[in-house]
């Protein structure tokens, strides 16, 4: 009847709409339909029509206007010929643009964009595309060995530094050997292998290709950073003094800002905070002016622990803040983890204790995750201190004692005497002032030991102050 030649004819409809979608899908996987936004875009830029074309073709074409205009300009120009030539039908001409991009990636701090850079880079070379660009494929290496160390993949690092060294052996290029030791040496720093660090540092130091004031003065830097974790403050001083003469030759602004930075640390363990200060204060332009926000994130950092030394809580907590907010966004995970521990600090001393539990919790995750050994000898004195002032005392002396104990591993004997005074704090709060004095006398010989002498002093102090209460508490008794 009418009914079922009307359903019929539905059907029908339905099955010949159908076979189109799926034509077209088919199609679409071949083709590119550019919407018309899109497509006069494209025309009005490049003056290419890209509509219906294979798309390692449309990418070629869109490559070679952009190549030909000069309406573009660096580095934007750069990211899209490397993007369009990767998919192109001629995937080869990418790989210099990709080191271009990779470049300005990292100039402007965009460390994830970099790597990516760098992997499409690579897969250039695995596929037997561009075997014969060494020289460029070196230069990624020594690269990425120094990224991975920034964002904290140390291991990574390692691996990448291995494959740079072999390929300059290959390659004769001893000025490229040198720059991958020095980076290789400062991730090793990094894992807390001082010597391995040292010897890939010293080798650059003395190496032939050593004439380069660079290499020089960055061998310096990175020894003089061994020195400070190993408590050898006059000989880091002397290290980072001649890493500065060197830089300051070279107009090389990024290191002597950071060398500002590292002067300024010793100078504040050294408790010369007037110093301290200065040295950061010299730092402050050369990060800003070269819009280095590592470089600021970090300053940052050490100006929030000045403040946390004079005890000034609110403001430390202030400057930590602001070495958050760079690092986070930057993915500066090793800064980040310290600076999460700083902050718990100051967050105990403002009475405000889940919040610094909070944040030393959120350190020792990325710690372990980096495999920071150091980091997570601090994070055990840190929860030390927080859970002392807890009134937690049994949890207090656990941390405590595993954190000399990693200290004392690591040989970091700043942090062996810091941990052993805050552990005779703990002393002093449950009334047991001869134990607090044991302690004390432990930490102030540590600290003696290392010509530390604002810090004797203030653990004579304390000495001083048990004595004078157990003489007027001894005075109250015979009065009574």
């Amino acid at each position: 009847g009418k009914g079922n030649k009307k359903r019929r004819y539905k059907e029908e409809r339905r099955g010949k709409r159908e076979k189109r979608e799926k034509k077209k899908k088919k199609e679409e996987k071949k083709f590119f339909f550019s919407s018309r936004r899109r497509h006069t875009r494209y025309i009005s830029v490049t003056g290419v029509q890209t509509c219906a074309l294979p798309i390692s073709v449309m990418h070629f074409k869109i490559a070679q206007a952009i190549e030909a205009s000069g309406k573009m300009e660096y580095p934007k120009k750069e990211y899209l010929m490397a993007h369009h030539y990767l998919r192109s039908t001629e995937r080869e001409k990418a790989f210099p643009y990709l080191l271009k991009a990779f470049d300005a990636a990292l100039a402007n701090f965009a460390f994830i964009e970099a790597k990516e850079f760098y992997q499409d880079a690579v897969s250039l070379t695995n596929d037997g595309t561009h075997l014969y660009d060494s020289s460029g494929l070196l230069y990624l290496y020594f690269k990425m060995t120094w990224l991975s160390r920034v964002l904290g993949n140390y291991r990574e690092g390692i691996e990448y530094a291995e494959l740079g060294l072999k390929l300059s052996e290959e390659l004769m290029d001893g000025e490229m050997k040198n720059q991958i030791l020095i980076q290789k040496g400062l991730t090793y720093f990094r894992l807390n292998r001082w010597q391995d660090a040292r010897d890939c540092l010293i080798n650059c130091l003395h190496a032939d290709a050593s004439d380069s004031g660079f290499i020089k003065a960055m061998a310096n830097f990175g020894l003089g950073n061994v020195c400070l974790e190993l408590s050898e403050y006059p000989q880091a001083v002397d290290y980072y003094q001649s890493a500065l003469h060197l830089a300051k030759q070279l107009n090389g602004e990024p290191l002597i800002g950071t060398l500002y930075n590292n002067l300024g640390i010793i100078e504040n363990i050294l408790g010369n905070h007037l110093k301290s200060v200065q040295m950061y204060s010299k730092g402050i332009p050369i990060f800003e002016k070269s819009g280095d926000h590592f470089g600021l994130a970090r300053l940052y950092h050490n100006i929030g622990m000045n403040y946390a030394d004079e005890t000034s809580w609110k403001k430390a907590n202030e400057f930590y803040g602001k070495s958050l907010s760079v690092s986070d966004v930057m993915g500066l995970v090793p800064l980040k983890s310290i600076t999460f521990l700083n902050r718990a600090i100051a967050l105990v001393n403002l009475n405000r204790y889940e919040e610094a539990r909070e944040y030393n919790f959120k350190a020792y995750r990325l710690l372990t995750r980096l495999n920071d050994e150091l980091g997570i000898s601090e994070y055990h004195k840190v929860q030390g201190i927080l859970e002392r002032e807890q009134k937690n005392w049994s949890e207090a002396v656990k941390h405590f004692e595993i954190a000399i104990e990693k200290f004392q591993a690591l040989q970091n004997k700043l942090g062996v005497a810091e941990t052993k005074y805050e552990r005779a704090l703990m002393e002093i709060e449950v009334d047991n002032r001869r134990n607090a004095v044991i302690w004390l006398e432990k930490a102030k010989e540590d600290f003696a030991n290392q010509d530390l002498q604002e810090k004797v002093k203030f653990v004579n102090e304390k000495l001083a102050e048990i004595v004078r209460r157990e003489t007027e508490a001894k005075a109250e008794v015979m009065h009574d």
